[in-house]
């Protein structure tokens, strides 16, 4: 089985005293990388959305 089939990003929580939590996201960052540029495609849960979808076409 494929290395990334494991990968678990950790969930980032922000709390606010008298609300809860704020805002809670996977830490994670989708990239795209041409020679020597980058670009950010997704971050947080639309970027584990974006993993998913790559493994299932693995």
């Amino acid at each position: 089985m494929d290395k990334l089939s494991f990968y678990e990003p950790a969930d980032i929580e922000i709390y606010i005293k008298d609300r809860g939590i704020v805002l809670k996201e996977k830490s994670l960052i989708a990239i795209e990388m041409e020679e020597k540029l980058q670009k950010i495609l997704a971050i947080g849960n639309e970027a584990e959305r974006m993993f998913a979808h790559f493994l299932k076409k693995l």
